[in-house]
């Protein structure tokens, strides 16, 4: 199924690299998550700062026929989300919960959100 076969592709092409530090350079927790995605039909297209420098941009594409509910959990306090477009101007309003965001992809499509700190 293209979903599974996207992960793989994926998974093969940018696999996460990590470097630890030698002991005594600074203090902090050893493990942790920049963002979580639910369903695992949806991909990661991109997580960047915003060209304005006001926030981040999370991309997120639904490879599937239909559209998909996507949350999306940074893994650093969001204040707000907004909708955004390629351009990464300012759009809609979504719903932070518990820094969970909810949001739904288009079938096939990307989905641009501008995330907010304080």
């Amino acid at each position: 199924d293209l979903p599974r076969v996207l992960a793989l592709r994926d998974q093969l092409a940018t696999g996460l690299r990590v470097h630890q530090t030698e002991p005594g350079f600074g203090l902090t927790v050893r493990n942790g998550s920049l963002l979580a995605l639910e369903p695992a039909e949806a991909f990661l297209s991109a997580l960047k700062p915003a060209a304005d420098g006001k926030g981040a941009i999370l991309r997120v594409y639904n490879p599937l026929p239909t559209a998909l509910t996507v949350y999306a959990t940074p893994g650093f306090a969001v204040t707000e989300a907004l909708l955004s477009n390629g351009a990464e101007e300012y759009g809609t309003p979504l719903r932070v919960t518990g820094n969970r965001i909810k949001l739904s992809v288009a079938a096939k499509s990307i989905a641009s959100v501008r995330l907010l700190t304080r």
